[in-house]
């Protein structure tokens, strides 16, 4: 019992557990939150910096960065 206690103190285990759940729930639910397919080619200018419409821009394809990176939380 005091080991649990211990680890319920630590607020850098809090912080990084809290951190890695939210980051799963994201992989899970990418399909829900990702504003565009990751595989979509051209759904905007290449190269873009991010803005309102893409928070993380778009790569020399056009694609857009953030849907990837939820995509790729997955694997």
């Amino acid at each position: 019992m005091a080991k649990k206690n211990k680890f319920l103190k630590d607020k850098r285990f809090l912080v990084s557990s809290i951190t890695l759940i939210i980051l799963c729930v994201f992989a899970i639910f990418a399909h829900k939150i990702a504003p565009f397919p990751y595989d979509a080619v051209g759904v905007g200018d290449t190269m873009m910096p991010p803005n309102h419409q893409f928070i993380m821009g778009t790569d020399v394809l056009g694609r857009d960065l953030y849907s990837r990176v939820l995509y790729g939380a997955r694997l």
